[in-house]
């Protein structure tokens, strides 16, 4: 606050605060706020990274549920995509255009439109889209007549350094499928795989 100085002089000195009490208060303001910004941006990122590692988890429990179930083919395999079970067993659909009054059927899908968005039957809802997923079975050694299946799933851009990833592996009991163990593509060697 601004206060008279000499006592007694016959000017009246205002009431308030000097300019460099408003400069300090702002600068604290904008202090705050800038920190303030910076946790919500790190909340949102983790919350970001909780919600794929939380889908990675239903995608690959899913998948694993499936392999077993014998809705997808059991044999090894890396880096696979993740197409839905109804576009892996069905022809792809006719790709479409949504419009306000429909759906219509679009002879040329090569062709850019202008309005509404082009859907087959990988829509850019489905969950599973953008994901891909890797099998491996290796028996148990230790225990005859067990097995592992490991399915693991990752994020599809292959471009990033980190992607999401999440694996579940299941023991099984019993025989194993059909030709699961003859050569599994991660014991054969390199030079061996180039031979004609």
């Amino acid at each position: 606050m601004n206060r008279c100085r000499v006592p007694g002089c016959g000017r009246q000195c205002a009431a308030g605060f000097s300019l460099l009490e408003v400069i300090i208060a702002t600068a604290m303001l904008m202090g705050a706020a800038v920190v303030l910004s910076r946790l919500a941006g790190m909340g949102r990122e983790q919350s970001q990274a909780a919600e794929t590692l939380d889908s990675a988890q239903r995608i690959c429990e899913q998948t694993l549920n499936e392999l077993l179930l014998g809705a997808r083919p059991l044999t090894a395999g890396e880096d696979q995509p993740l197409l839905p079970l109804d576009a892996a067993m069905m022809p792809p659909a006719e790709p479409t255009v949504d419009t306000p009054v429909g759906q219509f059927a679009v002879p040329n899908p090569a062709q850019k439109l202008a309005a509404g968005q082009i859907s087959g039957s990988q829509s850019a809802a489905d969950p599973v889209i953008g994901w891909r997923f890797s099998v491996r079975l290796q028996p148990l050694a230790a225990f005859p007549g067990m097995w592992t299946l490991t399915v693991e799933v990752a994020e599809g851009n292959q471009s990033q350094v980190r992607r999401r990833r999440f694996a579940l592996t299941r023991w099984i009991s019993g025989p194993a499928p059909p030709g699961a163990f003859e050569s599994p593509f991660w014991q054969r060697s390199p030079e061996g795989a180039l031979l004609p």
